[in-house]
């Protein structure tokens, strides 16, 4: 994921809620159980910008093959760059269930420290996958935080390398600084 955001704040709501969803937890089906999501944000705040690092680790853990139902893990971290020290981290439950080919829903809800605010926060999220094809699917979804802040995203992710990498275009809007709306680029990796 490669985005402009306006504090480390809102990319730390970034990384707990939007990547947790943007990938499936179905992973076996893919290639693998494991995902591995990098991001990196220009982020300006009082005059200055930094730049923010965000990996995270997505691992299924369980199926239920006969009612479509995949149950994970995900975490993050994200380390700022300028201040050189970790801004915060993540970890999210994450349920997927196929409805019926090419429909999957997506579900999420965990934690999120932000250390530069001294705030622990609960996050969730809900989204859909529409597979067009095998090399093609559409994406939407709402999250947001225990404060009642929501926002919303939607785009494409074209599959390549048989199946192994995801790249997802995604626009939409944030739910801390201004609210404002975001264009995302971000890789997913199955391993």
């Amino acid at each position: 994921m490669l985005a402009t955001f306006k504090s480390p704040r809102t990319a730390l709501a970034a990384l707990a809620i939007s990547s947790a969803m943007l990938a499936p937890v179905t992973g076996f089906a893919a290639g693998g159980p494991y995902a591995v999501d990098d991001a990196a944000e220009r982020a300006h705040e009082g005059g200055a910008w930094g730049t923010v690092v965000e990996p995270g680790l997505k691992a299924v853990f369980g199926e239920i093959e006969e009612a479509g139902l995949s149950f994970g893990l995900s975490s993050g971290l994200v380390y700022d760059r300028t201040a050189r020290s970790v801004a915060g981290y993540s970890l999210v439950g994450l349920v997927s269930v196929e409805l019926a080919e090419p429909m999957t829903i997506n579900l999420n809800a965990g934690y999120e420290r932000d250390r530069a605010a001294a705030a622990d926060h609960f996050v969730w999220g809900a989204g859909t996958v529409f597979q067009a094809n095998e090399n093609l699917a559409f994406i939407a979804e709402t999250f947001g935080q225990d404060e009642g802040k929501t926002g919303f995203q939607a785009g494409f992710r074209p599959t390549i390398f048989n199946g192994r990498v995801d790249l997802d275009f995604v626009y939409g809007r944030n739910i801390t600084g201004e609210s404002g709306n975001w264009f995302s680029a971000g890789t997913s990796v199955r391993f």
